[in-house]
């Protein structure tokens, strides 16, 4: 579907020349990062008013053209509000979170959860130290809205609880969260012949990076493995062939070059320490 039919104002949404798309955002547009949206992921407001100012916003290229990481998610964080009406937040809770007992997964950590945040730090300016980080990610207050373009809160075991879910076509322990059609359309390439993914080995599906063909950083797991990395550099990853979950926790930014190295020795730790 059209992000329209569900979020009238993109109805008006131009590219940078003020021309009209040719093709309008759909909900698969905003899953697959084909959009052409822009920003820094940042909710204003609340998710509404973020999505009503994106809608606002001018499209960077003709929608399904290309790839780009960008703000499509909020996007369809919104389309699911508008759809259930239910706060993004509570949505997740009831249809994801409870089913999969991943009780620690929120985006507004309790006092006593705070104090078990991981610490962000970074690099000092010349590079021999390491300093604590700021982010906005990690400005929590009573104000901070849903943001389905990052923000939860989680620990190791609740997100392998959701990599179960999604290995077993959509159900864990007996409770079906999602369908077996759409589990395979989330995990395998949605992109076509575009150049997408942040690195040359993976191509795109619907919210996941899926790897294309293993070598480099992926030279350890399989084709078809799919996943996603942090903004602090976590990683988490899914390989369906070697029914292994890959969950690399970390809170650390500037240090952009090391992610493709770290990935590469963790996963190769992890493959070489199974045995048949």
């Amino acid at each position: 579907d059209p992000v329209s039919k569900y979020i009238p104002a993109f109805e008006q949404t131009t590219l940078a020349d003020g021309n009209k798309p040719v093709h309008a955002i759909t909900i698969r547009d905003c899953l697959r990062h084909t959009n052409g949206l822009e920003s820094d992921q940042r909710n204003t407001g609340t998710l509404s008013e973020t999505v009503e100012a994106l809608a606002k916003s001018k499209l960077a290229f003709e929608p399904g053209s290309k790839w780009k990481y960008g703000p499509g998610l909020s996007v369809a964080g919104r389309v699911v509000e508008v759809v259930s009406g239910k706060p993004f937040d509570q949505f997740l809770a009831e249809r994801i979170f409870m089913p999969l007992e991943m009780k620690e997964t929120t985006f507004r950590p309790t006092a006593q959860q705070q104090q078990r945040l991981a610490k962000l730090y970074q690099t000092t300016d010349d590079k021999t130290a390491i300093e604590p980080g700021t982010h906005w990610l990690f400005e929590l207050s009573p104000d901070t809205t849903p943001n389905p373009s990052g923000g939860l809160f989680s620990t190791a075991a609740d997100i392998a609880q959701f990599y179960q879910m999604v290995l077993n076509s959509g159900e864990l322990n007996g409770k079906r969260v999602l369908s077996a059609d759409a589990v395979a359309q989330m995990t395998s390439v949605q992109t076509g012949d575009v150049e997408s993914g942040l690195d040359p080995e993976t191509g795109w599906g619907l919210g996941f990076s899926i790897v294309r063909e293993p070598k480099g950083p992926t030279q350890m797991i399989s084709a078809g493995t799919f996943g996603h990395g942090g903004a602090f550099n976590t990683q988490s990853w899914a390989d369906p062939t070697k029914e292994m979950i890959f969950i690399y926790m970390v809170a650390h930014q500037k240090y952009p070059a090391e992610a493709p190295n770290i990935r590469a020795a963790f996963q190769t730790t992890a493959v070489e320490a199974v045995r048949d």
